[in-house]
């Protein structure tokens, strides 16, 4: 697997959607690296504009997700290699299982007007000419020309499409997009989350191997968050998320050491303080904070400090294990019980 995916490795599709949710910044945005097979791929990551605040929202797609995933294994039980299904066919299948096949299984209608043979070898021409382009990019930002870059230069250098070649793929892709919109709405991830729910249903048929299939699990996870709850997104350079990747495979003390200020007096210093103040002030057993509300208190008056969520977390911890009355629940929040700690 490609080393700048590494933090997002081993990664249940279960886990990769809570790992979006907690990524997210309090600001709603997250960077992430693309799981989709088109288009980018692995050349640069995503930066999402998420709308999902609570863990309820984040649950839900948990569920959503669970549900798609299980119906679409129970239908490739039933179908052969081909995706013919067995004795009694589409009447056979249930109520829900007929709904996730005419959403997510059915082919584009628009397809049959075209050729396969020739949308595949555009395709292949299409990517090859966006690998050259950034091989030269990396080389003249003063990368390393390796072997297997010069070869593929030498080999590949020159690919190119037509213009006619490029309008019959991107009216293949137009009519994909525009029906996958009437099924799932009119969303930049629509399409995606069909597309790889097709590709989950036929590697099943063809009795892939596991990691394939959590793989293609993950792009389809990853693109029902996404359709969810993506507001708007944008394809950028991977060198902002693997910074957040790096803080992730950090130990205790080193994140203590890069979060220690070098001003004992910064109002940072205070934090701790800050959030257990607001805690005591604001919560209680029957009215817990979640973190974008702590995050929103400390932003204001008279606290006026911006930290972000994994920081947030690490004080929550550290108070909740100070026997001072913090409580902390995943899905609920933090809150105070009971009074101020008694004087010693």
């Amino acid at each position: 697997m490609n080393k700048k995916l590494s933090a997002w490795e081993d990664l249940t599709p279960e886990d990769l959607i809570e790992k979006m949710f907690e990524r997210t910044d309090a600001d709603g945005v997250l960077y992430m690296p693309s799981f989709f097979t088109e288009e980018h791929g692995d050349r640069a990551s995503l930066r999402c504009v998420m709308s999902w605040e609570l863990p309820g929202d984040c649950f839900s797609v948990l569920q959503e997700f669970d549900q798609l995933r299980s119906a679409i294994e129970k239908i490739a039980e039933r179908c052969d290699q081909d995706g013919n299904m067995g004795e009694g066919g589409y009447d056979a299948l249930s109520e829900k299982q007929k709904e996730v096949c005419n959403t997510y299984l059915t082919s584009f209608d628009s397809d049959a007007a075209f050729d396969f043979e020739r949308i595949y070898e555009i395709r292949e021409k299409l990517e090859t000419i966006e690998d050259v382009r950034e091989i030269c990019k990396r080389v003249g930002a003063g990368g390393d020309m390796d072997q297997w870059s010069a070869d593929y230069l030498r080999d590949y250098a020159g690919e190119t499409v037509t213009g006619e070649e490029e309008d019959y793929f991107n009216r293949y892709m137009e009519g994909r997009i525009a029906e996958a919109g009437k099924r799932l709405g009119d969303h930049p991830f629509a399409y995606r989350t069909i597309f790889h729910a097709m590709r989950y249903w036929k590697l099943l048929t063809l009795k892939a191997p596991d990691f394939i299939l959590n793989n293609e699990a993950k792009a389809l996870a990853s693109a029902l968050a996404l359709l969810r709850w993506c507001k708007k997104f944008e394809y950028v350079d991977h060198a902002v998320r693997q910074h957040y990747d790096r803080l992730e495979r950090m130990s205790e003390e080193e994140l203590d050491a890069l979060s220690r200020p070098k001003n004992a007096n910064s109002r940072k210093s205070l934090v701790p303080l800050f959030v257990y103040l607001i805690l005591l002030q604001h919560s209680g057993a029957e009215h817990p904070l979640r973190q974008q509300e702590i995050i929103s208190y400390l932003a204001d008056e008279p606290y006026e400090v911006v930290i972000e969520r994994k920081a947030l977390s690490r004080v929550l911890h550290n108070l909740r294990d100070s026997q001072l009355g913090i409580y902390t629940d995943k899905r609920r929040g933090a809150w105070h019980m009971g009074g101020l700690p008694e004087e010693v």
